[in-house]
């Protein structure tokens, strides 16, 4: 394991240094880049690469040196019409990210005082976006979920490298007035949460409002009303941080951190079971819930606003077809490009939400086939209902077992 980690890493290296960032012009350094995002996610891998990788190149600067450097170089080298100057960014800030949640890394950070502000500068002019609009928005490397945009990555890293400064203020300031209870105090108060590696929770209290979709206008009213107080706790909902990324996943981490979890409650939040429900009696709540079943995006729902299950099932049937397939993917991709601010539909989730739509395709049309099965009654007359045997049940009408088959999916 630790040979393929040093393996990564020496691959950054390597194409780091070359000048068009492309090592022996094959692979770029985002790509090795993209794969040491998910692998800083974990404490383990982190704490090696960052302390124990054995690269020949990197035998006299540490690990986050290396990466800081590399970080200036390549936003201020790079021009923004580079189709990969977003990817690389992105990785590097979200690499950055996972960095600023470890203590002692965000303390190493802070030491070289010259670099720390060149970084912080750097990335506030980032979360200002003042040129994000001049980088090529669109990617030509597929980026996976679990790699947050650049905006918010670079906001959590603002958060925790700020929350670092203001510390160390902090403590100097109650050493030199010699109060070091108060700082212990304060220390006590901060909360456990503040480095949760997927929501940001500030010092002051959270409150997460859980609602189904169907109660979508009472909770922006709710949501509304109580973000007039934003100065005295903060608000945790999913329209908000589920934008990207793994939408359970991210649900789970506002769970954890949320001080309090206000349930929006009504006859619209009991879920049914779509499987014992005819799809023809679906409401939009059910159309809803069928969504979020398969693990489709959100962002799709939004997008299509089916008002009932005949609606959706009509446009199930109409997919089958290859040819609209392909037109339906396009047509909603530019419509999906626009919606999101120019975020790219990819290939997987359409295809999960096509997939999804073919199969209660084909269950629906089964489960039609099942209960259209006509058996004739059995008739009893005088002859056979005093001893004698019943009238003979005609099957020829009745399909064999073996002719009912289910679809291919």
């Amino acid at each position: 394991m630790n040979i393929v980690l040093d393996g990564i890493l020496n691959n950054v290296v390597l194409a780091a240094g070359e000048q068009d960032y492309r090592y022996q012009h094959m692979f770029h350094v985002s790509e090795p880049l993209v794969v040491l995002v998910k692998l800083f996610s974990y404490d383990r891998t982190l704490d090696y690469i960052m302390q124990h990788a054995e690269v020949e190149q990197l035998e006299t600067t540490t690990t986050l040196e290396f990466l800081l450097d590399f970080f200036f170089k390549y936003y201020a080298t790079v021009k923004h019409g580079d189709p990969l100057k977003l990817t690389t960014m992105t990785a590097l800030c979200n690499i950055f990210w996972s960095v600023s949640l470890r203590p002692q890394y965000k303390q190493e950070l802070c030491e070289d005082e010259e670099k720390f502000e060149e970084f912080k500068k750097l990335i506030k002019h980032i979360t200002r976006g003042e040129d994000n609009k001049m980088i090529v928005k669109t990617s030509i490397h597929y980026v996976p979920t679990y790699i947050e945009n650049i905006q918010k990555a670079a906001d959590g890293i603002l958060c925790n490298i700020l929350e670092q400064s203001e510390q160390q203020t902090a403590t100097q300031n109650s050493e030199r007035c010699g109060v070091k209870r108060l700082r212990s105090l304060a220390l006590s108060l901060r909360p456990s949460l503040m480095d949760s590696p997927s929501t940001l929770k500030p010092s002051k209290p959270s409150i997460m409002i859980s609602y189904s979709h169907g109660d979508n206008d009472v909770c922006t009213q709710l949501y509304h009303e109580l973000n007039k107080k934003n100065d005295e706790f903060y608000i945790w909902i999913d329209r908000q941080y589920c934008k990207t990324g793994y939408l359970w996943g991210k649900i789970a981490d506002g769970m954890q951190a949320a001080s309090i979890i206000l349930c929006l409650l009504s006859n619209k939040k009991s879920a049914v079971n779509l499987d014992e429900k005819p799809i023809s009696q679906w409401d939009k709540d059910d159309v809803a819930q069928w969504f979020q079943q398969n693990k489709i995006m959100p962002e799709l729902y939004k997008l299509y606003q089916f008002e009932d299950g005949p609606e959706l099932l009509t446009y199930a049937a109409t997919i089958l077809d290859e040819t609209i397939l392909k037109l339906e993917q396009q047509v909603y991709s530019q419509a999906y490009l626009q919606a999101n601010n120019g975020k790219v539909l990819l290939t997987p989730p359409f295809s999960r939400f096509t997939n999804a739509l073919q199969k209660l395709h084909y269950d629906t049309k089964l489960k039609m086939q099942k209960t259209t099965i006509a058996v004739e009654p059995i008739i009893m007359t005088a002859s056979n209902s005093v001893g004698g045997k019943p009238a003979t049940r005609n099957i020829s009408r009745i399909p064999r077992k073996s002719s009912i088959t289910k679809p291919q999916v």
